[in-house]
Protein backbone atom coordinates (compact mmCIF):
# COMPACT_ATOMS: atom_id res chain seq x y z
CA UNK A 1 0.00 0.00 0.00
CA UNK A 2 1.43 3.70 -0.53
CA UNK A 3 1.86 5.91 2.11
CA UNK A 4 -1.12 8.44 1.11
CA UNK A 5 -3.72 5.18 1.32
CA UNK A 6 -2.26 4.12 4.37
CA UNK A 7 -2.64 8.10 6.05
CA UNK A 8 -6.16 8.02 4.19
CA UNK A 9 -7.23 4.78 6.15
CA UNK A 10 -5.69 5.86 9.10
CA UNK A 11 -7.83 8.66 9.14
CA UNK A 12 -10.77 6.21 8.78
CA UNK A 13 -9.93 4.08 11.22
CA UNK A 14 -9.10 6.99 13.70
CA UNK A 15 -12.53 9.17 13.19
CA UNK A 16 -14.28 5.93 13.83
CA UNK A 17 -12.18 5.54 16.77
CA UNK A 18 -13.54 9.10 18.21
CA UNK A 19 -17.41 9.27 16.62
CA UNK A 20 -18.25 6.05 17.80
CA UNK A 21 -17.73 7.31 21.82
CA UNK A 22 -19.48 10.92 21.89
CA UNK A 23 -22.45 9.48 22.82
CA UNK A 24 -20.53 8.51 25.61
CA UNK A 25 -19.97 12.05 26.87
CA UNK A 26 -23.59 12.69 28.66
CA UNK A 27 -23.78 9.27 30.15
CA UNK A 28 -24.50 9.20 33.86
CA UNK A 29 -21.40 8.24 36.04
CA UNK A 30 -20.94 5.17 37.55
CA UNK A 31 -18.82 4.76 41.31
CA UNK A 32 -15.27 3.52 39.73
CA UNK A 33 -15.68 7.06 38.01
CA UNK A 34 -16.76 8.95 40.67
CA UNK A 35 -13.79 7.26 43.00
CA UNK A 36 -11.20 8.20 40.56
CA UNK A 37 -12.64 12.02 40.45
CA UNK A 38 -13.68 12.57 43.74
CA UNK A 39 -10.19 14.09 45.02
CA UNK A 40 -9.99 16.13 41.91
CA UNK A 41 -13.39 17.27 42.56
CA UNK A 42 -13.14 18.50 45.68
CA UNK A 43 -9.94 19.80 46.32
CA UNK A 44 -10.79 23.45 46.02
CA UNK A 45 -12.64 22.83 49.16
CA UNK A 46 -9.32 21.65 50.75
CA UNK A 47 -10.01 17.64 50.25
CA UNK A 48 -6.27 16.26 50.31
CA UNK A 49 -4.94 12.61 49.56
CA UNK A 50 -4.56 10.85 52.79
CA UNK A 51 -5.93 14.00 54.90
CA UNK A 52 -9.49 13.46 53.84
CA UNK A 53 -9.51 10.53 50.90
CA UNK A 54 -7.90 7.04 51.40
CA UNK A 55 -6.23 5.53 48.43
CA UNK A 56 -4.52 2.11 48.32
CA UNK A 57 -1.98 0.88 45.72
CA UNK A 58 -0.14 3.17 43.64
CA UNK A 59 -2.10 6.69 43.16
CA UNK A 60 -1.16 7.27 39.92
CA UNK A 61 -5.25 7.06 38.68
CA UNK A 62 -5.73 10.05 40.68
CA UNK A 63 -2.87 12.01 39.65
CA UNK A 64 -3.81 11.47 36.11
CA UNK A 65 -7.56 12.81 37.12
CA UNK A 66 -6.09 15.85 38.92
CA UNK A 67 -4.15 16.63 35.56
CA UNK A 68 -6.98 16.17 32.90
CA UNK A 69 -9.08 18.35 35.93
CA UNK A 70 -6.20 21.26 35.73
CA UNK A 71 -5.62 21.38 31.87
CA UNK A 72 -9.45 20.62 30.90
CA UNK A 73 -11.67 20.58 33.55
CA UNK A 74 -13.54 19.02 36.24
CA UNK A 75 -16.66 18.41 34.07
CA UNK A 76 -17.37 14.49 33.94
CA UNK A 77 -17.74 15.13 29.80
CA UNK A 78 -14.31 16.71 29.92
CA UNK A 79 -12.99 13.58 31.33
CA UNK A 80 -14.65 11.58 28.51
CA UNK A 81 -13.51 13.50 26.14
CA UNK A 82 -9.85 13.31 27.52
CA UNK A 83 -10.19 9.58 27.49
CA UNK A 84 -11.68 9.45 23.61
CA UNK A 85 -8.49 11.19 22.66
CA UNK A 86 -6.26 9.00 24.92
CA UNK A 87 -7.61 6.18 23.08
CA UNK A 88 -6.54 7.70 19.67
CA UNK A 89 -3.08 7.02 20.56
CA UNK A 90 -4.00 3.44 21.63
CA UNK A 91 -5.24 2.75 18.23
CA UNK A 92 -1.99 4.21 16.52
CA UNK A 93 -0.10 2.09 18.77
CA UNK A 94 -1.88 -0.75 17.97
CA UNK A 95 -1.39 -0.24 14.00
CA UNK A 96 2.44 0.41 14.75
CA UNK A 97 2.85 -2.69 16.53
CA UNK A 98 1.03 -4.91 14.28
CA UNK A 99 2.55 -3.53 10.90
CA UNK A 100 5.87 -4.50 13.31
CA UNK A 101 5.26 -7.61 13.59
CA UNK A 102 3.00 -8.70 10.75
CA UNK A 103 2.58 -6.13 7.54
CA UNK A 104 0.05 -2.94 6.48
CA UNK A 105 -2.84 -4.98 5.93
CA UNK A 106 -2.88 -6.87 9.29
CA UNK A 107 -2.56 -3.35 10.75
CA UNK A 108 -4.77 -1.48 9.45
CA UNK A 109 -6.98 -4.78 10.27
CA UNK A 110 -6.56 -4.62 13.91
CA UNK A 111 -6.40 -0.91 14.46
CA UNK A 112 -10.34 -1.05 12.93
CA UNK A 113 -11.11 -4.04 14.87
CA UNK A 114 -9.96 -1.99 18.38
CA UNK A 115 -11.85 0.88 17.08
CA UNK A 116 -15.11 -0.48 16.64
CA UNK A 117 -15.09 -3.20 19.59
CA UNK A 118 -13.17 -1.08 22.16
CA UNK A 119 -16.34 1.17 22.10
CA UNK A 120 -18.90 -1.46 23.15
CA UNK A 121 -21.22 -0.25 25.94
CA UNK A 122 -21.39 -3.36 27.91
CA UNK A 123 -17.02 -2.80 28.36
CA UNK A 124 -18.27 -0.15 30.43
CA UNK A 125 -15.84 2.00 28.70
CA UNK A 126 -18.29 5.27 29.91
CA UNK A 127 -16.11 4.66 33.12
CA UNK A 128 -12.46 5.73 31.90
CA UNK A 129 -11.09 2.82 33.96
CA UNK A 130 -7.40 1.95 34.70
CA UNK A 131 -7.77 -0.66 31.70
CA UNK A 132 -8.36 1.85 29.23
CA UNK A 133 -5.42 4.10 30.12
CA UNK A 134 -2.67 1.17 30.90
CA UNK A 135 -3.01 -0.17 27.46
CA UNK A 136 -1.27 2.50 25.68
CA UNK A 137 1.64 2.25 27.45
CA UNK A 138 1.19 -1.48 27.90
CA UNK A 139 1.50 -1.70 23.86
CA UNK A 140 4.25 0.78 23.59
CA UNK A 141 6.54 -1.81 26.20
CA UNK A 142 5.55 -4.68 23.87
CA UNK A 143 6.41 -2.78 21.01
CA UNK A 144 9.79 -1.98 22.06
CA UNK A 145 10.62 -5.13 22.92
CA UNK A 146 9.65 -6.27 19.43
CA UNK A 147 12.06 -4.05 18.53
CA UNK A 148 14.82 -4.74 20.73
CA UNK A 149 14.57 -8.58 19.82
CA UNK A 150 15.05 -7.51 15.89
CA UNK A 151 17.63 -4.78 16.20
CA UNK A 152 19.32 -6.23 18.77
CA UNK A 153 19.23 -3.23 20.92
CA UNK A 154 19.55 -2.71 24.97
CA UNK A 155 17.96 0.62 25.18
CA UNK A 156 14.43 -0.68 23.81
CA UNK A 157 14.90 -3.48 26.68
CA UNK A 158 15.05 -0.30 29.01
CA UNK A 159 12.49 1.65 27.66
CA UNK A 160 10.42 -1.40 27.32
CA UNK A 161 10.71 -1.50 31.01
CA UNK A 162 9.57 1.83 31.39
CA UNK A 163 6.47 1.40 29.68
CA UNK A 164 5.80 -1.45 31.48
CA UNK A 165 6.20 -0.27 34.56
CA UNK A 166 3.91 2.97 33.96
CA UNK A 167 1.33 0.17 33.07
CA UNK A 168 2.24 -1.57 36.38
CA UNK A 169 1.78 1.68 38.37
CA UNK A 170 -1.65 2.18 36.86
CA UNK A 171 -2.91 -0.87 37.66
CA UNK A 172 -0.78 -3.41 39.48
CA UNK A 173 -2.03 -6.13 38.26
CA UNK A 174 0.17 -6.16 35.46
CA UNK A 175 3.05 -6.99 37.37
CA UNK A 176 1.69 -10.34 35.89
CA UNK A 177 3.24 -9.07 32.14
CA UNK A 178 6.69 -7.73 34.11
CA UNK A 179 7.21 -11.12 35.10
CA UNK A 180 6.17 -12.93 31.86
CA UNK A 181 8.05 -10.63 29.52
CA UNK A 182 10.90 -10.66 32.06
CA UNK A 183 11.00 -14.31 31.79
CA UNK A 184 9.94 -14.42 28.33
CA UNK A 185 13.74 -12.16 27.61
CA UNK A 186 15.78 -13.61 29.67
CA UNK A 187 14.95 -17.07 27.19
CA UNK A 188 16.79 -15.14 24.45
CA UNK A 189 19.23 -13.57 26.68
CA UNK A 190 19.63 -12.93 30.43
CA UNK A 191 21.07 -9.79 29.23
CA UNK A 192 18.09 -9.08 27.53
CA UNK A 193 15.95 -9.35 31.04
CA UNK A 194 18.30 -7.96 33.09
CA UNK A 195 17.29 -5.08 31.37
CA UNK A 196 14.57 -5.10 31.58
CA UNK A 197 13.89 -5.93 34.74
CA UNK A 198 16.46 -3.13 36.12
CA UNK A 199 14.29 -0.17 34.14
CA UNK A 200 11.14 -1.53 35.35
CA UNK A 201 12.16 -2.02 39.11
CA UNK A 202 13.43 1.38 39.31
CA UNK A 203 10.89 2.96 38.34
CA UNK A 204 8.90 1.46 40.97
CA UNK A 205 11.28 2.30 43.22
CA UNK A 206 11.88 5.88 42.35
CA UNK A 207 7.68 6.51 42.55
CA UNK A 208 7.72 4.34 45.09
CA UNK A 209 10.34 6.89 47.04
CA UNK A 210 9.19 10.17 45.62
CA UNK A 211 5.10 9.36 47.18
CA UNK A 212 6.90 8.16 50.69
CA UNK A 213 8.50 11.25 50.68
CA UNK A 214 5.96 13.59 49.41
CA UNK A 215 3.59 12.36 52.12
CA UNK A 216 6.81 11.46 54.57
CA UNK A 217 4.24 12.90 57.96
CA UNK A 218 1.90 10.47 57.29
CA UNK A 219 3.75 7.85 55.77
CA UNK A 220 2.78 5.14 57.80
CA UNK A 221 -0.97 5.56 57.06
CA UNK A 222 -0.03 5.36 53.51
CA UNK A 223 1.62 2.21 53.48
CA UNK A 224 -1.17 1.05 56.14
CA UNK A 225 -3.64 2.13 53.78
CA UNK A 226 -1.87 0.31 51.01
CA UNK A 227 -2.11 -2.44 53.25
CA UNK A 228 -5.89 -2.66 54.31
CA UNK A 229 -6.64 -1.61 50.60
CA UNK A 230 -5.19 -5.12 49.57
CA UNK A 231 -6.66 -7.01 52.16
CA UNK A 232 -10.44 -5.90 51.70
CA UNK A 233 -9.95 -6.48 48.13
CA UNK A 234 -9.14 -10.20 48.80
CA UNK A 235 -11.80 -10.12 50.57
CA UNK A 236 -14.33 -8.73 48.42
CA UNK A 237 -13.36 -11.84 45.58
CA UNK A 238 -15.75 -14.61 45.68
CA UNK A 239 -13.35 -17.27 46.34
CA UNK A 240 -16.07 -20.54 45.19
CA UNK A 241 -16.41 -21.55 41.59
CA UNK A 242 -19.55 -21.32 41.95
CA UNK A 243 -20.05 -17.81 42.78
CA UNK A 244 -17.33 -16.69 40.15
CA UNK A 245 -18.82 -18.90 37.53
CA UNK A 246 -22.17 -16.90 37.92
CA UNK A 247 -20.69 -13.47 38.52
CA UNK A 248 -18.50 -14.57 35.03
CA UNK A 249 -21.72 -14.79 33.08
CA UNK A 250 -23.91 -11.81 34.61
CA UNK A 251 -20.28 -9.56 32.82
CA UNK A 252 -19.38 -11.89 29.82
CA UNK A 253 -23.45 -13.09 28.40
CA UNK A 254 -23.84 -9.43 26.99
CA UNK A 255 -20.16 -8.58 26.50
CA UNK A 256 -19.75 -11.59 24.59
CA UNK A 257 -22.71 -10.64 22.42
CA UNK A 258 -21.03 -7.93 21.21
CA UNK A 259 -17.63 -8.95 20.94
CA UNK A 260 -17.94 -12.83 20.06
CA UNK A 261 -16.85 -12.53 16.47
CA UNK A 262 -13.28 -11.39 17.63
CA UNK A 263 -13.07 -13.32 20.68
CA UNK A 264 -13.41 -16.51 18.21
CA UNK A 265 -11.12 -14.85 15.68
CA UNK A 266 -8.39 -14.43 18.20
CA UNK A 267 -8.86 -18.27 19.99
CA UNK A 268 -8.79 -19.47 16.51
CA UNK A 269 -5.84 -17.65 15.63
CA UNK A 270 -4.13 -18.46 19.45
CA UNK A 271 -4.09 -22.16 18.06
CA UNK A 272 -3.15 -21.56 14.91
CA UNK A 273 -0.15 -19.53 16.42
CA UNK A 274 0.92 -22.83 18.32
CA UNK A 275 0.67 -25.35 15.36
CA UNK A 276 1.96 -23.14 12.74
CA UNK A 277 3.16 -20.33 13.59
CA UNK A 278 7.18 -19.28 13.92
CA UNK A 279 9.47 -16.23 15.07
CA UNK A 280 9.28 -13.81 17.27
CA UNK A 281 5.82 -12.23 16.87
CA UNK A 282 4.22 -15.60 17.64
CA UNK A 283 5.68 -16.23 20.79
CA UNK A 284 4.69 -12.04 21.91
CA UNK A 285 1.21 -12.53 20.76
CA UNK A 286 0.85 -15.96 22.42
CA UNK A 287 2.56 -14.82 25.56
CA UNK A 288 0.40 -11.78 24.87
CA UNK A 289 -2.65 -13.53 24.88
CA UNK A 290 -2.28 -15.28 27.59
CA UNK A 291 -1.15 -13.55 30.09
CA UNK A 292 -4.36 -10.90 29.01
CA UNK A 293 -6.15 -14.02 29.67
CA UNK A 294 -4.51 -15.51 32.94
CA UNK A 295 -5.04 -11.40 34.24
CA UNK A 296 -8.93 -11.88 33.41
CA UNK A 297 -9.12 -15.28 35.70
CA UNK A 298 -6.59 -14.04 38.37
CA UNK A 299 -8.59 -11.01 39.40
CA UNK A 300 -11.71 -13.13 39.75
CA UNK A 301 -14.22 -10.82 39.77
CA UNK A 302 -15.16 -10.48 35.73
CA UNK A 303 -16.08 -7.06 36.16
CA UNK A 304 -17.32 -5.23 32.56
CA UNK A 305 -14.12 -3.36 32.12
CA UNK A 306 -11.72 -6.00 32.86
CA UNK A 307 -12.12 -7.33 29.25
CA UNK A 308 -11.40 -4.71 27.87
CA UNK A 309 -7.39 -5.31 27.77
CA UNK A 310 -8.24 -8.64 26.16
CA UNK A 311 -10.47 -7.08 23.25
CA UNK A 312 -7.43 -5.58 22.61
CA UNK A 313 -5.18 -8.08 22.04
CA UNK A 314 -7.87 -9.89 20.40
CA UNK A 315 -8.53 -6.95 18.16
CA UNK A 316 -5.02 -8.05 17.01
CA UNK A 317 -5.11 -11.65 16.66
CA UNK A 318 -8.48 -11.15 14.70
CA UNK A 319 -7.18 -9.11 12.35
CA UNK A 320 -3.91 -12.11 11.85
CA UNK A 321 -6.84 -14.60 11.42
CA UNK A 322 -8.46 -12.55 8.83
CA UNK A 323 -5.90 -11.68 7.09
CA UNK A 324 -4.86 -15.58 6.61
CA UNK A 325 -8.55 -16.48 5.38
CA UNK A 326 -8.03 -13.40 2.76
CA UNK A 327 -4.64 -14.88 1.78
CA UNK A 328 -6.30 -18.49 1.50
CA UNK A 329 -8.99 -17.24 -0.64
CA UNK A 330 -6.64 -15.76 -3.34
CA UNK A 331 -5.35 -18.75 -3.78
CA UNK A 332 -9.26 -20.21 -5.07
CA UNK A 333 -11.59 -18.90 -7.85
CA UNK A 334 -11.90 -15.31 -8.22
CA UNK A 335 -15.55 -16.12 -7.69
CA UNK A 336 -14.97 -17.58 -4.20
CA UNK A 337 -12.08 -14.79 -3.41
CA UNK A 338 -14.21 -12.28 -4.50
CA UNK A 339 -17.12 -13.97 -1.69
CA UNK A 340 -15.04 -14.71 1.25
CA UNK A 341 -13.53 -10.44 0.53
CA UNK A 342 -17.55 -9.52 0.60
CA UNK A 343 -18.50 -11.86 3.80
CA UNK A 344 -15.43 -9.99 5.73
CA UNK A 345 -16.92 -6.93 4.71
CA UNK A 346 -20.28 -7.12 5.49
CA UNK A 347 -19.44 -8.87 8.75
CA UNK A 348 -17.49 -6.39 10.16
CA UNK A 349 -19.91 -3.44 8.89
CA UNK A 350 -22.50 -5.37 10.68
CA UNK A 351 -20.51 -5.42 13.51
CA UNK A 352 -19.86 -1.39 13.24
CA UNK A 353 -24.00 -1.16 12.90
CA UNK A 354 -24.63 -3.13 16.05
CA UNK A 355 -22.03 -1.16 18.09
CA UNK A 356 -23.79 1.83 17.14
CA UNK A 357 -27.47 0.78 17.55
CA UNK A 358 -26.66 -1.08 21.12
CA UNK A 359 -25.36 2.18 22.07
CA UNK A 360 -27.67 4.59 20.80
CA UNK A 361 -30.59 1.99 22.28
CA UNK A 362 -28.86 2.07 25.08
CA UNK A 363 -28.71 5.85 25.64
CA UNK A 364 -32.46 6.34 24.40
CA UNK A 365 -33.75 4.00 26.56
CA UNK A 366 -32.17 5.91 29.55
CA UNK A 367 -33.84 9.25 28.50
CA UNK A 368 -37.59 7.38 27.68
CA UNK A 369 -37.86 4.33 29.51
CA UNK A 370 -35.42 3.56 32.24
CA UNK A 371 -37.00 0.08 33.47
CA UNK A 372 -36.66 -1.55 29.90
CA UNK A 373 -32.82 -1.12 29.95
CA UNK A 374 -30.82 -4.08 30.94
CA UNK A 375 -27.65 -2.90 31.69
CA UNK A 376 -25.05 -4.41 34.90
CA UNK A 377 -25.03 -1.00 36.35
CA UNK A 378 -28.00 0.35 35.71
CA UNK A 379 -29.90 0.48 38.96
CA UNK A 380 -26.93 3.38 39.65
CA UNK A 381 -28.14 5.64 36.78
CA UNK A 382 -31.98 5.10 37.65
CA UNK A 383 -31.91 6.29 41.15
CA UNK A 384 -28.59 7.60 42.19
CA UNK A 385 -28.90 11.03 40.75
CA UNK A 386 -32.84 11.10 41.75
CA UNK A 387 -31.43 10.81 45.30
CA UNK A 388 -28.65 12.82 44.72
CA UNK A 389 -30.32 15.49 43.63
CA UNK A 390 -32.85 15.42 46.34
CA UNK A 391 -29.91 16.00 48.64
CA UNK A 392 -28.43 18.68 46.70
CA UNK A 393 -31.85 20.49 46.64
CA UNK A 394 -32.33 20.00 50.74
CA UNK A 395 -28.59 20.72 51.46
CA UNK A 396 -25.89 23.89 51.45
CA UNK A 397 -22.75 23.60 49.76
CA UNK A 398 -20.42 23.27 52.96
CA UNK A 399 -22.49 20.03 54.34
CA UNK A 400 -21.32 16.69 54.45
CA UNK A 401 -23.39 13.89 54.10
CA UNK A 402 -22.25 9.90 53.92
CA UNK A 403 -22.79 7.05 52.18
CA UNK A 404 -22.71 3.41 53.66
CA UNK A 405 -21.92 1.44 49.68
CA UNK A 406 -19.85 1.62 46.38
CA UNK A 407 -22.17 4.39 45.32
CA UNK A 408 -18.83 7.23 45.59
CA UNK A 409 -20.71 9.20 42.40
CA UNK A 410 -23.20 10.09 44.90
CA UNK A 411 -20.73 12.41 46.86
CA UNK A 412 -20.03 14.19 42.87
CA UNK A 413 -24.01 14.18 41.63
CA UNK A 414 -24.83 16.02 45.01
CA UNK A 415 -21.82 18.40 45.05
CA UNK A 416 -21.16 17.51 48.59
CA UNK A 417 -18.21 16.13 50.28
CA UNK A 418 -18.06 13.12 52.64
CA UNK A 419 -17.49 13.32 56.20
CA UNK A 420 -14.73 10.22 55.95
CA UNK A 421 -12.30 9.60 53.18
CA UNK A 422 -12.33 6.24 52.55
CA UNK A 423 -15.82 6.38 50.69
CA UNK A 424 -15.68 3.15 48.97
CA UNK A 425 -17.58 0.53 51.41
CA UNK A 426 -17.23 -2.28 49.14
CA UNK A 427 -17.13 -4.95 51.96
CA UNK A 428 -19.29 -6.03 54.57
CA UNK A 429 -18.55 -4.41 58.08
CA UNK A 430 -16.98 -5.85 61.24
CA UNK A 431 -14.45 -7.92 59.36
CA UNK A 432 -11.07 -7.93 60.47
CA UNK A 433 -9.19 -5.71 58.42
CA UNK A 434 -12.02 -3.47 58.04
CA UNK A 435 -12.08 -3.00 61.69
CA UNK A 436 -8.95 -1.01 61.12
CA UNK A 437 -11.31 1.98 59.47
CA UNK A 438 -13.95 2.15 62.23
CA UNK A 439 -12.37 5.29 64.04
CA UNK A 440 -11.79 6.87 60.93
CA UNK A 441 -15.18 6.67 60.30
CA UNK A 442 -16.20 7.20 63.63
CA UNK A 443 -14.38 10.46 63.57
CA UNK A 444 -15.52 11.50 60.60
CA UNK A 445 -18.91 11.47 61.15
CA UNK A 446 -18.72 12.80 64.98
CA UNK A 447 -16.65 15.73 63.96
CA UNK A 448 -18.40 16.43 60.29
CA UNK A 449 -21.93 15.72 61.19
CA UNK A 450 -23.38 14.58 58.12
CA UNK A 451 -26.45 15.45 57.29
CA UNK A 452 -27.40 12.79 55.71
CA UNK A 453 -26.12 9.19 55.72
CA UNK A 454 -27.27 7.16 52.70
CA UNK A 455 -27.34 3.56 53.27
CA UNK A 456 -26.61 1.99 50.09
CA UNK A 457 -25.84 -1.61 51.47
CA UNK A 458 -28.88 -2.99 54.62
CA UNK A 459 -25.85 -3.94 56.44
CA UNK A 460 -24.90 -0.63 58.73
CA UNK A 461 -26.31 -0.22 62.03
CA UNK A 462 -27.65 3.04 62.93
CA UNK A 463 -28.47 2.36 66.68
CA UNK A 464 -25.02 1.07 67.17
CA UNK A 465 -24.26 4.05 65.43
CA UNK A 466 -26.47 6.37 67.85
CA UNK A 467 -25.22 4.50 71.07
CA UNK A 468 -21.73 5.59 69.92
CA UNK A 469 -21.55 8.47 68.75
CA UNK A 470 -24.81 10.37 70.32
CA UNK A 471 -25.90 11.72 67.24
Amino acid sequence: MGLAAIVISLIFILSIGFLIRIPYSHFPIDEDFGFYTYLAYFRKRGAVLLKDFWWGFPPTMIYLYLIIERFFGGDVKYVRHFSNFYNLFTILATFILTKYLFDTPVALIAALLYAIFSASPYLGVYSCHAEGFYILPLTLGVFAIAHGLSDFQPMYFLLAGGFMAASFLLKIVNIVYFISFSLFLIKYSMWYGLYFSFSFLSIIVIYAFLITWNYKKDSPKLWIHHLIRLKTSMSYIDNSLKGMWKIFKFDFIPIGRETSSIIFLALLSLLYLFFAGQGMARDILILWGLSTIFILIFQRVFRMYHFIPFIHVASILSALSIHRIIEFSSGLSSAMHAFIMSLILIITFSALIFNIYIKLHSLNLYRKDMRTLYFQKADQFFYIPEIAKYIRERTSYDEHIYVWGPFVQMYRLADRMSCEGFLFHFIKPYRRWHTYLFDGILKGIIEKRPVYIVLIRPDFDMNILLQITGL
